[in-house]
């Protein structure tokens, strides 16, 4: 599903649990400055694919931002190859620096756009 979302849109901090300190993220999604697609496949690291990030690709960004989750860990470089080859900016994190910086970006007027695999 693709909602429209506000041009003022920020990522709030992830809901934290108290006593572990543990974030959560029960979907995966994708987030750019103007829509917001809560349906997106993968779910961790090892479900990701080229072709999950090409149809990212459409929405147009100037930096990708990947958020790999509860820790960073990097995807095989054939999974990345389709956001190298379309000379768009790519930044792999874990998954809650991946929405501080989403959020930093959007406050320059950045073309960004966050996929987020969950916490």
């Amino acid at each position: 599903m693709t909602l429209a979302v506000p041009r003022d849109l920020r990522l709030e901090e992830l809901s934290v649990d108290p006593e572990t300190g543990l974030c959560t993220l029960q979907a995966g999604f994708i987030l750019g400055a103007r829509q917001l697609q809560t349906d997106w496949e993968p779910r961790a690291l090892p479900d990701l694919t080229a072709a999950h990030l090409t149809a990212v690709l459409e929405l147009e960004p100037e930096i990708l931002l990947l958020g790999t989750g509860d820790r960073l860990q990097f995807p095989a470089p054939d999974i990345l190859a389709p956001v190298h080859r379309a000379g768009v900016g790519l930044e792999v994190m874990d998954t809650a620096a991946a929405c501080r910086t989403f959020n930093i970006l959007v406050g320059e007027g950045r073309r960004v756009v966050a996929a987020l695999l969950m916490i």
